[in-house]
């Protein structure tokens, strides 16, 4: 369920057992019965095995056939002939399977990792963003398959799912702090524009650049299909104080070209050149 997330490209699972099936031979069995490991592996891989047996056509239609022989089961294991001869040999045993040389059992694999949650054994699932997903998005699509799976499925096995580690916390905290500082430093500095110009209609102009800077720097992302991170919405943050100064220079140059008798037109186009 959280691999079929949007934005995720797979999921590791730490601690826990995972099931195995269990072949242990006995040395002395196997010699008993003239065979080897190798021979048994051999008959192991051409037990289990699935390919294709080719095709049937009937009329206008065709059937693919294909050979089942994957061993699933405990029983279809011991089963496997390693060895069969009309005439008793081997020890007096015509037909040898791998039973007879061997105990074959369903078993758990040694643990790698022991993982422990307020003081329980637990699993631990790692979901791996995709390259390029946006991570505000795929940690929506995660807490709603967690929220799904809590609902039914985990529960009925007497289990539940809680999130331990969460990306967007961190860049949402950033996102939030760096937004707070844009409106401040904004606010700030209308202010003091306001005290220092003793104009109103300056103070509007150059506090304008501010609001318009920003929303084309979204839209050009958006365009350029860039997602919006700490790093950019640092440097957008950096880049509003350095476009305030370039409107207060540009502003004091228009004012000089107007106090020298140009209209306001020309102080304009002088002024931004």
């Amino acid at each position: 369920r959280l691999e079929r997330v949007t934005g995720v490209s797979r999921t590791n699972v730490y601690g826990g057992s995972e099931n195995e099936m269990r072949i242990i031979v006995d040395p002395d069995k196997l010699a008993r019965h003239r065979l080897t490991v190798p021979m048994l592996l051999s008959a192991l891989r051409l037990a289990n095995a699935s390919i294709s047996a080719g095709d049937i056509d009937e009329g206008k239609r065709r059937y693919i056939v294909r050979t089942e022989g994957e061993l699933r089961t405990v029983e279809q294991i011991r089963n496997v002939v390693l060895t069969s001869s009309d005439t008793e040999t081997r020890g007096g045993i015509g037909r040898v399977t791998i039973g007879d040389v061997a105990d074959v059992r369903f078993t758990f694999k040694e643990p790698r990792a022991k993982i422990r949650f307020l003081g329980e054994e637990a699993i631990a699932i790692n979901a791996v963003r995709a390259t390029g997903a946006n991570v505000i998005e795929t940690m929506d699509g995660v807490y709603q398959a967690i929220e799904d799976l809590n609902s039914y499925a985990v529960p009925q096995a007497g289990l539940t799912i809680s999130q331990v580690y969460d990306e967007t916390i961190y860049i949402s905290s950033a996102i939030s702090l760096v937004q707070q500082n844009i409106y401040v430093g904004g606010t700030f500095a209308v202010l003091i524009l306001l005290a220092f110009l003793r104009s109103f209609r300056a103070t509007l102009i150059i506090s304008m650049a501010i609001p318009v800077s920003v929303v084309a720097s979204f839209v050009a992302m958006a365009a350029m299909g860039r997602s919006i991170n700490v790093i950019s919405l640092a440097g957008i943050a950096f880049a509003v104080g350095m476009v305030v100064d370039a409107a207060i220079v540009v502003l004091e140059n228009i004012f000089r070209h107007r106090e020298n008798g140009l209209q306001a037109p020309e102080a304009a186009l002088q002024g931004t050149n």
